[in-house]
């Protein structure tokens, strides 16, 4: 049996943006959730997570990925030296049940914060 492994996007990775097309579009949506912790969103015309700065509860979606579609994503985010990837804890903001995914940090400060900590309503 293969490893699931899920994927929490809260930018340019998410519906509507032009990397999910490319990354994103064969990967099972398993819904939209929060961060359980709260950090820092900011942008620079891509969004930012400062691990280090508690501030809003991210929002973004979770997917179900493969391991060569983490491997391109990674390479997209210039994982590790860029974007680094982790796991966290994260809530499905429909029916509140919890599960682990990675996100990709990065603790740069951006020029414009996202209070809502949805790029979405930037």
């Amino acid at each position: 049996m293969k490893k699931k492994i899920q994927l929490f996007v809260y930018g340019t990775l998410r519906k509507g943006y032009a990397n999910h097309s490319f990354f994103l579009k064969n990967a099972k949506f398993m819904g939209h959730y929060k961060t359980k912790d709260k950090f820092l969103m900011s942008c620079n015309g891509v969004p930012y997570i400062n691990k280090n700065i508690p501030k809003s509860n991210i929002i973004g979606e979770v997917y179900q990925i493969s391991y060569p579609t983490l491997y391109y994503v990674d390479v997209l985010e210039g994982h590790p030296r860029w974007y680094y990837r982790e796991i966290i804890k994260c809530i499905n903001i429909k029916d509140n049940t919890k599960t682990n995914a990675y996100i990709y940090f990065n603790n740069a400060i951006g020029s414009v914060i996202i209070d809502t900590g949805d790029f979405n309503k930037k």
